[in-house]
């Protein structure tokens, strides 16, 4: 998607795809976002990483 600058969201025909790996966690891609389907929640997978 071109509001991700690290273009971690895909559209597939099920709906927005977010890479997990690639996601930076900028938050850009919330505020545009016109139905408001994106928020910002804690990945316990990748907590577990660190």
């Amino acid at each position: 998607m071109p509001l991700c600058p690290p273009m971690a969201i895909e559209m597939r025909r099920e709906g927005l795809l977010v890479d997990a790996a690639t996601c930076t966690g900028c938050t850009k891609c919330i505020a545009p976002c016109p139905v408001g389907a994106l928020s910002m929640v804690a990945n316990p997978l990748v907590a577990a990483r660190a």
